[in-house]
This record gives C-alpha cells, structure tokens and sequence, in this order.
C-alpha cells in the first residue's frame, strides 16, 4: 500500500503544475457548492427547525393580556385559563419574560424563559460557547445565554447570584453569547405578521438609542425548578391539540383567544411557509441547476486532462506487471492528494473571508449539509478520475 502511496506522489510530482491547477479548480468548485447550499438552506432556516411544530394540530397566538404566574390566585392566568377550559390543548409552546436582578453585586439583566421544545427546535447563531440544550443542568446552577453585547456586562463563563423563589441561593452560570445581529424569536407581537413562520423572528443588535440592551435566555424547565417568577411575552405561543380534536373545538379555543390577542391556525402558517420556501427554490433553481451542470462538467473535463497527461503512465507501470486493480490504486491516490489540497485551498478562503469579516452579511456557512455536497463533488471526482483506466484492454493497447 505504502508503494503505491509512493508511486501516486511520483504521479503527482510529475503534473505538478497541472495538479496544481486543478486543485484550485476544485477549491473554487467546493466554494461555489457551498455558497449555493448555504443560499438554499437560507431560504429554510426558520421552517427547518419549526416544521414538527409547524405540522402539529393548533394554533398560533399572539398573547396581548398577561399576568405573573404562581404571584396572585386572582389574577387572569392565560395557559392555566386554557388548559383548564379546554381539554383538546395538548401543550402550549410560549415565550415569558423575566428579570434576574444580582444579589452578590449590583445588576440585573432582563430575560426570557424559553418553552424547552422551543429552546430544542432553535438555536440563534452564536459567537461563543453553548444553547440551552447542550449543557446538563446541575443542582444549584441556573444556565443562562446572553446576547453578545449587553447592559450587565456578561460574558460566557461569568457567574453570579439570584434568589430563588423559595428565598435559597442560586448561582446563575453565563454558557454563551448569541452573536450581535442573529435571528431570534421574536419578543414582541405589536407589529407581527401571522401569516409565515419567516416574520417571527427578527435579527437583534445591540442598540442603546433605540432601548436594546441586550438580554438573557433561560430554559423552562429550568425556571420552573427554582420557581423563578415569569410573565408571558407578547411574542408568539404555539398551542397544540390532541388529532382528535374537530374543527369546531379548535375554532372554539381561537375565539377565546382572540380575545386576549390575535390568532391563526397552524395549518394555515405552515401552508404558507411552504409557499414561500417554494417560491424562492423556484427562484433559485436556474442557478442550483447552472452549479449542477458546472460541477458535472468541471469534473469532465479536469479527468480528461488527467486521462491524457498520465494514461502512458499507468501503461508503462502495466507492462512492469502491475495489475490494473493496482493501477487503479495509484490512480486513487493520486487524485485524493489533489483533493486534499483543493479542500485546504477552499477551506483558507472561507476563513479568511470570515475572519476578515466579508462573509458577516451574507449566508454563506458550512454545516453539515454543505460537507455531503462538498463530499458529494469530491467523490464524483474521484469515480471520473478512474475512466481513462476504467478497462485493462485499454492499458493493454496504450502499453
């Protein structure tokens, strides 16, 4: 195996000039895949992690009425009030409002407890450490993320003390920083739209001037375990409903909320999400079909080149008595030097881009879609590179 290793980089050394070429040609044809990936999953960011919500039996509402829960028992508790009145509510997925006030030092930062199925179904971008979800709780440690720039000063690592509701101590633990500028649901419904999952996010900057001063997000579950006080926000619920509630249940339950707000069914949110994201694959699709197109043809025409430059070769190595498995093997080798120097190539370009800052206001990111496309042209490459030895008798003529 190492021989042949050897002979590969013989191969390789012998075109250098040409390999390095065509490295670059790949590079730039893994950018150009990952630039058209990152397009489409731009258009799906929001559905993708709301569709099993999005597909549930409900509705979505938009709450303007709120009060304190576990504070006053006459006092008009919203998701009690509903589950109560109407069995068919199988779960409501809300956003509330808190405020950690220090008790160690002076400060306070204004937060938002996150329903745990919506802390699980979005993550905002982050500029360091970790979401709600990826940390185990601990006994005493109330796990907080915070946005890049806010008023308390808090950074992921930071540490500080809160009462909680029994009157105990807990230590509030800073896990990360949501990246200034990132999408993330949105914490007012005065002006939202119903009608598509898109409108209710929105991209929070820091903004002294415009009363932004950053917040803090906390999990339920979280809350709940160390009674923390909350309100609910008059951002968006998701109420679901068990499937066998009818038409006429369910219109029931909007009518009362509309009473204390606005509502729509999910169906009708999911409907015409789906027709947006459509809308702009359609839009797209000239230019996903042209990248196709540009990524079969590429890999033609550099494996031509290939066939031509060194098919003598693997002819001569033929005649020494190698077989053409063997062949095959320094054929494989070869090319995966390339591709290796290709990957590092485009993997440069887009640190570079990020770190000089030239990818901030685009969409352009790399996850795990964009390595099976990148892996895909890279394996396409690969099979191509093996035509001009794809036949024995072909070497046996060559030779």
């Amino acid at each position: 195996m190492i021989t042949y290793m050897k002979l590969a980089l013989l191969e390789f050394k012998k075109n250098l000039k040409l390999n390095i070429i065509i490295a670059f040609e790949i590079a730039v044809l893994l950018v150009v895949v990952i630039v058209t990936v990152s397009s489409v999953l731009s258009q799906l960011k929001y559905y993708l992690p709301m569709k099993d919500i999005l597909n549930s039996k409900g509705c979505i509402a938009q709450i303007v009425h709120s009060s304190y829960r576990y504070k006053t028992e006459d006092a008009i508790n919203y998701e009690q009030d509903i589950e109560n009145k109407y069995k068919c509510v199988n779960n409501i997925i809300s956003m509330s409002h808190t405020t950690l006030s220090f008790t160690d030092k002076e400060g306070f930062i204004s937060t938002y407890v996150y329903d745990d199925m919506l802390a699980d179904s979005y993550k905002p971008i982050m500029k360091n450490g970790k979401w709600l979800n990826e940390v185990k709780q601990e006994d005493g440690v109330l796990n907080v993320v915070v946005t890049e720039f806010n008023d308390a000063g808090l950074k992921t690592g930071d540490e500080f003390k809160i009462q909680a509701g029994d009157g105990s101590s807990v230590t509030v633990r800073v896990i990360g920083e949501i990246l200034d500028g990132a999408a993330v649901l949105s914490r007012y419904g005065k002006n939202l739209e119903l009608t598509e999952i898109n409108s209710y996010f929105e991209s929070y900057y820091y903004n002294e001037s415009e009363s932004k001063f950053g917040f803090g997000i906390v999990s339920e579950s979280e809350a709940e375990r160390y009674g923390i006080d909350y309100t609910l926000s008059t951002g968006v619920s998701f109420i679901t409903v068990n499937d066998s509630t009818t038409d006429e249940e369910l219109q029931a339950l909007m009518d009362r909320i509309n009473k204390s707000g606005r509502c729509v069914d999910i169906s009708t949110v999911n409907s015409n999400s789906i027709k947006t994201v459509k809308k702009s694959l359609l839009f797209m699709a000239p230019i996903i079909i042209g990248v196709l197109l540009f990524v079969v043809i590429t890999n033609i025409c550099i494996s031509s080149i290939n066939a031509k430059k060194q098919l003598r070769s693997y002819g001569v190595y033929y005649i020494c008595g190698s077989r053409w498995r063997q062949c095959v093997l320094i054929s494989v080798f070869s090319a995966f030097i390339t591709v290796i120097i290709a990957a590092l190539l485009s993997a440069a370009a887009l640190i570079i881009g990020d770190k000089t800052g030239l990818l901030k206001e685009t969409v352009i990111s790399f996850g795990s879609w964009q390595l099976t496309a990148c892996l895909a042209v890279i394996l396409l490459y690969l099979i191509l590179s093996l035509i001009h030895i794809s036949e024995p008798t072909r070497l046996r003529r060559i030779s």
